[in-house]
């Protein structure tokens, strides 16, 4: 799929003000193993980074047919005070992909706290995301928000799957280095040396037709602007990914910008940024989707 990206300014919302926001033993066996045979299997924590570091990236193949053209937005950050907002940019952002024949692309940090997701908040979440339809599809990485473990990045473990196994028909989420037609997708905690594993392994498998066009990830990048004046100095360098002409969206800083030369080295490095100002730091930002 390849995808010709252009800027697309939004309106802009008002600056948000941050607001500072006995488990039952069964003693049956029984029961207790009943309960175990029915429940879901949840990725293994302690098996996670190695499952990611394995050197080879997970194939996608959808099971229909997805859109040329893509709506894309990062850091959406649902948490209780942001919740009516998030739901109307969601509506807005269906509207766009819907006028346009396109699909939707998040880029990590959709939930604001992945460790302590609301119910409420899941189910308004779930009840939008339904309306959609198969016919609107949307591909998701998890970023470090959206993980269940803050400070211990284990990419398999995270608050996406809810949306994922609820809504299997349009809502994909990629929780590993994953090559989708002639683009690669690295999740939140993929270190250096699996990013440039990864893309390498992709570029081999896309050269015979036309080579990888772009990366998605959500990611420190160095060089990035972490705030209108400061830019990241630790965080995987930008050496890590393809040359120009391939392309890398990544989410996770919130202001929508292009690392800058000399730092990009030659790379191409979007960040999408948050489509509403998430905090008074943010205040008189241009926000962004990408279409």
């Amino acid at each position: 799929m390849r995808l010709a990206l252009l800027v697309m300014r939004i309106l802009s919302c008002s600056a948000l003000a941050v607001r500072a926001t006995r488990s039952t033993r069964i003693s049956s066996s029984r029961l207790s193993m009943a309960a175990k045979a029915a429940a879901p299997s949840i990725p293994d924590v302690s098996l996670a980074a190695a499952q990611l570091s394995a050197p080879t990236i997970e194939r996608f193949v959808p099971p229909t047919k997805l859109p040329s053209k893509w709506v894309v937005f990062s850091d959406l950050h649902v948490r209780a005070d942001t919740l009516p907002l998030c739901l109307q940019i969601l509506r807005s952002v269906a509207a766009e992909a819907r006028s346009r024949s396109a699909g939707v692309i998040c880029l990590g940090d959709f939930w604001h706290s992945g460790a302590l997701l609301s119910t409420r908040q899941l189910n308004a979440v779930l009840a939008e995301l339904n309306k959609w339809g198969p016919d609107l599809p949307m591909l998701m990485i998890p970023g470090n928000h959206d993980q269940a473990m803050r400070g211990d990045p284990s990419p398999e473990l995270h608050a996406l799957t809810p949306l994922g196994l609820a809504l299997p028909g349009n809502v994909h989420v990629f929780s590993r280095p994953t090559l989708l037609d002639d683009a690669l997708w690295a999740p939140y905690g993929t270190s250096e040396a699996q990013l440039e594993a990864a893309c390498a392994e992709a570029a081999a498998a896309c050269a015979p037709t036309g080579g990888l066009s772009a990366v998605f990830c959500h990611a420190d990048i160095v060089g990035g602007l972490m705030s209108e004046d400061r830019a990241a100095t630790v965080g995987l360098p930008p050496a890590a990914f393809p040359a120009a002409p391939v392309r890398v969206y990544s989410g996770h800083y919130h202001k929508p910008h292009v690392v800058a030369e000399p730092t990009a080295k030659g790379r191409h490095i979007r960040y999408v940024g948050s489509p509403y100002q998430t905090s008074m730091a943010e205040a008189g930002q241009q926000k962004a989707l990408l279409v």
